[in-house]
């Protein structure tokens, strides 16, 4: 089962300005690969951006962020957040792994995933969320496991 839908987002310019902090328990960092792991309650904070996760693997090359794999525990999902525009809501995923391909500004969501986007949430097995061309599409293996919520806006008032 495919879903793919389009959402307009960008992510906010000022946040890949920003520096990135980073918290674990633990930290290993192979400067011969540019990748550096990290275990026990990680979190990452880019300007607006947040991600949360039992364990992290961040890859850079020449000192630019190029990809960050983060993997939750059972019951205990890996998160992303990030305020893609200004004045609107946050974007919000979680799912056992989520890989985020920062230049190609790509999300891949595995294992129970859920994206939820301003007023439209996206649930399956696997999403794979474009930011930049803003558009989502979520698989799963079971018939009807592909899930879509979206809450419409109120009428105009005619009076």
């Amino acid at each position: 089962m495919w879903a793919l839908v389009a959402v307009s987002s960008f992510a906010l310019p000022e946040d890949r300005q920003q520096p990135v902090h980073v918290q674990a328990d633990e930290s290993r960092f192979d400067a011969e690969s540019g990748t550096s792991i990290l275990t026990g309650a990680v979190q990452i904070d880019q300007g607006t951006l947040r991600i949360e996760a039992e364990s992290v693997t961040i890859i850079d090359h020449d000192g630019r962020l190029v990809r960050i794999v983060a993997e939750g525990q059972p019951g205990n999902p890996a998160t992303y957040r990030q305020r893609l525009n200004p004045g609107e809501p946050w974007t919000h995923a979680e799912a056992q792994q989520i890989d985020y391909a920062v230049a190609q500004e790509r999300i891949e969501l595995r294992g129970r995933a859920l994206l939820t986007r301003a007023d439209r949430e996206f649930a399956g097995e696997a999403i794979s969320y474009d930011i930049k061309e803003g558009q989502v599409t979520a698989r799963s293996e079971q018939p009807g496991g592909v899930r879509f919520k979206w809450q419409p806006e109120p009428p105009a008032n005619a009076d």
